[in-house]
């Protein structure tokens, strides 16, 4: 399952994603985040990780699609917050950070205001 909310106002996105990830909500998250990237500058974003239970084959493509077709406008984030109950998930975003312009940094599921309040300020 894949939930998205957004605040115009402070240029926020929150998703969450839990259980399996299939492409047709894979495709719905871009429809509404691909405007967002296209337009918005510091785009402040938490992503929820939680009970991950795996990702459908055709939505890891659409993803790897969307991540290669869009690499630039990744550069229009300022923050991302990562919170993830699965340590694998927080060792990944920690280790991409580096290769993205936005700060990245993980949090605990216990710390979800913490990431918002971390993300917005």
């Amino acid at each position: 399952m894949l939930s998205y909310r957004e605040d115009h106002t402070q240029k926020f996105i929150e998703f969450k994603v839990s259980g399996k990830l299939t492409r047709e909500e894979f495709e719905a998250f871009v429809e509404k985040i691909q405007p967002r990237l296209e337009k918005w500058n510091g785009i402040r974003m938490v992503e929820v990780i939680e009970n991950l239970d795996g990702v459908e084959v055709m939505a890891l493509m659409k993803d790897i699609q969307f991540g290669l077709k869009n690499w630039g406008l990744f550069n229009r984030l300022e923050k991302c917050a990562v919170v993830a109950d699965q340590k694998w998930v927080r060792s990944i975003a920690e280790a991409v950070d580096p290769l993205f312009k936005p700060e990245i940094k993980v949090f605990q599921p216990t710390q979800i205001e913490e990431a918002r309040d971390w993300v917005l300020h």
